[in-house]
């Protein structure tokens, strides 16, 4: 047999190689994998290969490696990395999220409770306003609660009774937490003030933000405030996370025009038949596998009969299985007969066939009736 290099004998082959960048000093494949976002990196796991994917945060990475960028921009790539580890959603998901704060300035994450609303929300508001993901305080970052008792006066401007040093009484008209948190704002352009108004629904919106109403829709445009009479606008630096519970219909109905102001993005913790944040939060707390695939595996079937029930609202958060020790037995059903139940019971609350509908809910025939649609699809 004709040897299978003898056609090249006496031939050349050349590849000419184009030099488009030097990188001074250079990058290691040690320093590579120090990174997180490219520890998976396919040229590394797969050196012979010819094609090369690139994931968005991969490349992003690479680009800040080799472009010689600054170290801020290094640990901003690094706060993305963290962010999307402690909030175990994907990159897609926050960047959505970015964008949307980004293109109105104001967003709603909503959805049933347990889904992660408020969690994210704080951590995503210390990411987009440039701090660290702990929870050392910082000026540029506000977290408030709306209730039914919260108002105007709390919130926007307000009289409130002082007493002076002779026990005078007097009545002084004072600024709420948001125009203070606007004051400072509009003091240092530069930054991104963030506040993040927890279950804003809760209130009464039309009395809590009365013009703000119009100023979240015009930015940059003054209006008279009723007390004082000053001229008050939203600087362009100031943005808005707000969160919604759905499991409350009569609270989900907000205003209209609220809505037209603000972006909506809803967490659910199973979305067409997968569970990922419970996933990889399991895998997170080393959870041994086969027992992370059955409670994934109840999760879902739990949530799909919620669902048929009463609808994609209802469902359960993952917040109640996202312990360290949810794989042992005894924890699981604590949760289960402690947490879960407790919530369906109240869901169901007035249902006629009450006893019928609870026996839906065991763990045993939730796992039995999924495992049946798996083998039987």
């Amino acid at each position: 047999m004709e040897d299978a290099g003898a056609k090249f004998e006496g031939e050349q082959l050349r590849a000419t190689v184009k030099i488009l960048k030097r990188v001074e000093p250079p990058i290691t494949r040690k320093d590579l994998l120090s990174r997180p976002e490219l520890s998976e990196l396919t040229i590394l796991k797969q050196p012979r290969g010819t094609n090369y994917r690139l994931t968005n945060d991969e490349a992003k990475m690479l680009e800040s490696l080799t472009s010689g960028q600054t170290s801020s921009t290094l640990k901003t790539v690094d706060l993305w990395s963290e962010l999307a580890n402690q909030t175990n959603l994907g990159s897609d998901e926050l960047h959505e999220i970015e964008s949307l704060l980004q293109a109105k300035k104001q967003i709603i994450l909503e959805g049933p409770p347990g889904s992660g609303k408020t969690y994210v929300s704080e951590l995503f508001a210390r990411y987009f306003s440039g701090n660290t993901l702990d929870d050392s305080f910082q000026d540029n970052l506000l977290t408030v609660q709306f209730h039914q008792s919260y108002g105007y006066e709390d919130f926007i401007q307000g009289i409130r009774p002082k007493t002076n040093d002779r026990g005078e009484l007097s009545y002084q008209v004072e600024p709420g937490v948001f125009k203070q948190f606007c004051d400072k704002a509009q003091q240092d352009i530069k930054r991104p003030f963030v506040i993040v108004i927890d279950e804003i629904n809760r209130g009464n919106i039309s009395k809590i933000f009365g013009e703000l109403l119009f100023l979240l829709e015009y930015r940059g445009k003054k209006i008279s405030l009723p007390y004082d009479r000053s001229l008050f606008f939203i600087p362009s630096n100031i943005f808005i996370i707000g969160t919604m519970n759905t499991t409350d219909r009569s609270l989900a109905q907000i205003d209209y025009a609220l809505r037209r102001r603000f972006y909506f993005y809803r967490l659910l913790p199973v979305i067409n038949g997968r569970a990922p944040v419970l996933e990889r939060a399991l895998q997170k707390l080393q959870v041994e596998e086969s027992a992370c695939q059955r409670i994934v595996r109840l999760f879902i079937a739990l949530n799909d009969r919620v669902q048929e029930r009463l609808g994609e609202h209802f469902q359960i958060g993952h917040s109640h299985f996202m312990l360290r020790n949810i794989g042992d037995d005894w924890i699981l059903r604590r949760v289960w007969n402690r947490s879960i139940l407790p919530l369906i019971e109240e869901y169901f609350y007035n249902a006629r066939d009450k006893g019928s509908v609870l026996s839906e809910f065991k763990i045993e025939r939730l796992l039995n009736e999924e495992s049946e649609q798996i083998q039987n699809p």
